[in-house]
């Protein structure tokens, strides 16, 4: 896991490096009903994301996308189940490659998190839009070029060109966009990570095809809908 806050040679980090500090217990998730039922709904829904592009590997290796559901918790402090760093690889995830993100803190750049894999680069992104809206129930985070390429052409909603992914700054840019939108359900670029989307909603299915229906409404090319599976009480 490229998990220091800087490369070797004191270089900037580059993408697909987590950035925070990083607390995290290797553990088997809780075996609960919900939680595996929740699991099984996220991994069908990432499964679909991967073979649809919005998750991979690009060219160097490098694994991107990750998508997350928010747990029972505090509305200030909320904990999610999130698919892990490093895993974009993988279509299928299962159990093992995910974890739970207990607890993040933007000013002090932390994450606490357990699970068999440690916590995505993105989970303090994560974790900054369900902060911003208590009714927001899963977020996606997502790449590619071209719908890149066109929403900010189209001038849509954006975090700073200059604000870098996984940092304070950003967790900070990302509360400020969400809350400002008003809604539970909103799609944003993130102009200073390179082909980054992110996706919200209250409901999977509408998180998941808010990413569809800009593709084809921006890229103007075919994409099939996503049809999710009940999750349980947890979603």
């Amino acid at each position: 896991m490229r998990g220091s806050e800087n490369a070797p040679d004191g270089r900037a980090p580059v993408d697909g490096v987590i950035k925070y500090k990083a607390t995290h217990v290797f553990e088997p998730l809780p075996a609960t009903p919900e939680l595996l039922e929740a699991l099984a709904a996220l991994d069908d829904a990432r499964t679909f994301l991967h073979r649809a592009g919005f998750i991979g590997v690009d060219a160097t290796g490098t694994g991107y996308g990750n998508l997350s559901v928010r747990l029972p918790s505090a509305a200030d402090a909320p904990s999610f189940l999130i698919s892990g760093s490093g895993t974009g690889k993988e279509p299928v995830l299962g159990a093992a490659g995910y974890c739970r993100v207990l607890a993040c803190d933007a000013d002090a750049n932390t994450v606490i998190s357990a699970g068999p894999v440690r916590a995505s680069s993105e989970s303090m992104s994560h974790d900054a839009v369900y902060r911003a809206n208590s009714s927001i129930r899963f977020v996606a985070h997502a790449h590619h070029a071209e719908l890149f390429a066109a929403l900010l052409r189209e001038n849509g909603p954006r975090t700073p060109a200059s604000v870098a992914y996984g940092t304070p700054e950003m967790a900070r840019a990302v509360v400020s966009l969400v809350r400002a939108a008003g809604t539970a359900d909103g799609l944003f670029v993130s102009a200073g990570h390179a082909d980054g989307l992110f996706s919200y909603g209250a409901d999977l299915g509408r998180t998941v095809n808010a990413l569809v229906e800009v593709y084809k409404r921006c890229c103007g090319k075919p994409m099939s809908l996503y049809h999710y599976i009940s999750g349980g009480s947890l979603l």
